[in-house]
């Protein structure tokens, strides 16, 4: 470990610097992985990727409109559409969507903590909701999303599936391959807390759907302004 220096890490961002935010990410990995060991008598030298200048990211601004979702949920099959569905009305992340299990419900309520934040929301089960969580609610109690082999559903499984029911829509609609391109399921987050502002006008309806603690973490996730009036 001591002889990981700092131009080991640039030299690692500049080899990945075509996919940036992924670099980013790995360097963070490293430096909880550095800190850990540290703290545990593994080595006394700092972490070697502080001071290191990481990737510039750009914010995320693509918001997956009524048109584009209905093309990507029309050609889904069954467990791809529940799965977006659920994404979207309750504007949760793709990790704690594959997550969800029938421990959670209880009263009439579907209790989520989210695996990033840990922020607690609670969603009334009616609705689509109901429906859903009534097709895919084992019996005997378990995960809602199964897999092919009827194990758990992974983010990287789901992420997959999706990746390959885009490249199959942009060979069938060349006209939109690069909107769905752009479209990861991960949007599905992004649409909701944007649809949620804009049907009632409030930001701290879409701040609570999402689960965050300040109106500027939503603003990142806020993808259209409402429509506004001339004044004549």
């Amino acid at each position: 470990m001591d002889e990981i220096q700092p131009q080991h890490i640039a030299r690692y961002l500049e080899w990945r610097k075509n996919s940036p935010v992924a670099a980013n990410n790995d360097i963070q990995w490293f430096t909880a992985a550095w800190n850990q060991a540290r703290s545990w008598g593994y080595t006394e030298k700092a972490n070697p990727a502080a001071g290191v200048k990481r990737h510039t990211q750009k914010p995320r601004n693509v918001y997956i409109d009524d048109r584009l979702y209905g093309i990507v949920y029309q050609a889904a099959d069954s467990l791809m559409r529940d799965l977006m569905d659920t994404a979207y009305i309750t504007g949760q992340r793709p990790i704690d969507i594959v997550g969800l299990h029938t421990d959670q419900i209880h009263d009439g309520i579907l209790h989520i903590t989210q695996r990033k934040t840990k922020a607690r929301l609670r969603f009334e089960i009616s609705g689509l909701l109901a429906e859903i969580i009534g097709r895919r609610a084992p019996e005997d109690g378990g995960y809602l999303f199964k897999n092919s082999r009827g194990g758990r559903l992974t983010r990287d499984v789901l992420g997959r599936h999706f990746l390959a029911l885009r490249k199959q829509l942009q060979t069938e609609h060349p006209e939109l391959a690069e909107e769905l391109a752009n479209f990861q399921f991960r949007d599905l987050r992004a649409k909701s807390g944007t649809d949620a502002y804009l049907m009632t006008g409030d930001k701290n309806a879409a701040r609570q759907q999402l689960g965050h603690t300040t109106e500027a973490m939503t603003n990142r996730y806020i993808r259209q302004e409402k429509v506004l009036k001339p004044l004549k």
